[in-house]
């Protein structure tokens, strides 16, 4: 599992299971925001997305 902070004090925490991965936001409560599976692929896409915006500290973009 991965975990990253987020600026606002919440976290993302990302979990492997077979070839999908799992995303959990969670609000700085602990409180969770957002489930999301995902397959491998498009999750490792989804998790260097997070490690970017995290380390930049932007908003994640919005489509």
């Amino acid at each position: 599992m991965v975990t990253m902070a987020t600026r606002d004090g919440g976290s993302i925490a990302v979990t492997r299971v077979g070839d999908e991965m799992d995303f959990h936001v969670r609000d700085r409560e602990g409180r969770t925001v957002a489930t999301v599976t995902r397959g491998a692929r498009e999750g490792a896409r989804l998790l260097a997305l997070a490690r970017l915006v995290v380390a930049r500290r932007t908003p994640l973009p919005v489509s």
